[in-house]
C-alpha cells in the first residue's frame, strides 16, 4: 500500500541518520521475507548512507535480519511473536495490524511491540490497517488516540471537511425502473459540501487536496473557573489517523468507482 511505501522511505532515512533498532512486524514470515527481497533491500541500496554498507557485508545481510552500522532492523511475522518481543527498538512498526493474529487469551502482538520502545527515549510505534470491526485493534486504537482527519476545502465555500461517505451522493443516478443505474453512478457521482451543499465534482478533488490540512478530532469539553473549553481527549503521544479511499486520485478509485462498488456489495 501507500502507507507501507512512506514507512519503508522512512525506516530506511532512519537506518541512514539515527543509531536505533527497528522491528518492521507483517502478518506472516512469508510474506515479510517478500517485502524484503522485493522492496526494502532495493530502497537500501539506493540510499547512498546505506547502499556502501549493504555492498562490503552483502553476504551477512539476511533476509529477515539486516545489521547496519547505526542499528539493526528486524522483520517478525506476528505468528511468532516472542521473535519481537525480546528485541529492544526504538522505531517499531506493524503493517497489516488487523490480519496479525495471536493465540487465544495471549497478548497481542502489537501490544508486544510497544513494551520494546519503552526503555528508549524518544521511542515510537506506528501501526497501520485497513479496519474490519469496531471492536478490532485498528479501530479501538484510532478511537483511542487523537482522531486526526484530513480536511479538504470546499472549492465553493471554502469551507474545511474531510471526506465522509455520508457526503457521496449518488442515488439520484436511477434507471426508468427506479433502480440504481451503474453507469450513471459511475459518471455522475459527486461530494456534497457539508456547509454549503454544493456540488463538488471529482475534478475538484486534486486542488482540494493540494490545499489540506490534517486536523486532530477526538475532544472533550471541559470547564475551568466557570469556563467551558475543549481540551484534547486522547492520552499523550497517543497519535491516530483515519483517511479512506475517498481521497484517492487513482483513476479506477473514483467517487463513482466507490459508488459502484457499495451498490454491487448490496446484491
Amino acid at each position: 500500500s501507500g502507507f507501507t511505501l512512506h514507512v519503508l522511505i522512512l525506516i530506511c532515512r532512519l537506518l541512514a541518520e539515527k543509531s536505533l533498532n527497528i522491528i518492521y512486524s507483517i502478518d506472516s514470515k512469508e510474506t515479510g521475507r517478500d517485502l524484503s527481497r522485493n522492496r526494502l533491500q532495493p530502497m537500501l541500496q539506493d540510499c547512498k548512507a546505506t547502499a556502501l554498507t549493504m555492498e562490503e557485508n552483502d553476504e551477512d545481510v539476511a533476509t529477515l535480519s539486516y545489521n547496519l552500522p547505526r542499528g539493526q532492523l528486524w522483520i517478525v511475522g506476528a505468528t511468532n511473536a516472542a521473535q519481537g518481543a525480546s528485541k529492544p527498538a526504538g522505531f517499531v512498526a506493524a503493517d497489516e495490524l488487523e490480519k496479525q493474529k495471536h493465540p487465544k487469551g495471549e497478548t497481542h502482538f502489537w501490544y508486544l511491540l510497544i513494551n520494546r520502545i519503552k526503555r528508549k527515549e524518544g521511542g515510537k510505534a506506528v501501526g497501520f490497517s485497513t479496519p474490519t470491526t469496531e471492536t478490532g485493534i485498528t479501530h479501538v486504537g484510532y478511537t483511542e488516540g487523537s482522531q486526526h482527519r484530513y480536511f479538504v476545502p470546499c472549492p465553493h465555500c471554502r469551507h474545511y471537511q474531510f471526506i465522509d461517505w455520508k457526503w457521496i451522493r449518488w442515488e439520484h443516478c436511477r434507471d426508468e425502473r427506479g433502480n440504481p443505474d451503474l453507469r450513471k453512478i459511475l459518471a455522475d457521482t459527486y461530494l456534497e459540501c457539508s456547509s454549503c451543499g454544493e456540488r463538488i465534482d471529482e475534478d475538484h478533488k486534486p486542488d482540494m487536496m493540494l490545499a489540506g490540512e490534517t486536523r486532530p478530532t477526538n475532544f472533550r469539553e471541559e470547564t475551568v473557573n466557570g469556563e467551558k473549553r475543549w481540551v484534547p481527549a486522547w492520552p499523550p503521544g497517543a497519535m491516530s489517523f483515519h483517511i479512506s479511499d475517498l481521497y484517492s486520485l487513482h483513476p479506477e478509485s473514483t467517487w463513482g468507482h466507490i459508488a459502484v462498488e457499495f451498490v454491487l456489495a448490496q446484491d
